[in-house]
């Protein structure tokens, strides 16, 4: 065991520090700090507001259709 804990502190404990420093700051962009919202909650606002605007080209197109289907059908 000893070894084992030596050939870690030689090797492998420098990369794990800064792996885990990267992780520290990637997770407080996802989740926002300070009381700022993170990319996590950004994303589930552009989601909605997606949902919105699909539902909103939807009722667009749907309408067109049946104005464009009353057109047709006054003109013959």
């Amino acid at each position: 065991m000893a070894n084992d804990d030596k050939l870690y502190e030689m090797v492998c404990k420098d990369r794990f520090d800064k792996i885990d420093s990267h992780l520290e700051g990637i997770s407080s962009l996802l989740r926002g700090k300070n009381g700022d919202p993170g990319l996590v909650e950004e994303v589930r606002g552009l989601k909605r507001v997606h949902k919105y605007v699909l539902g909103a080209i939807g009722f667009v197109a749907c309408t067109g259709t049946v104005q464009v289907v009353r057109w047709i059908s006054t003109k013959f």
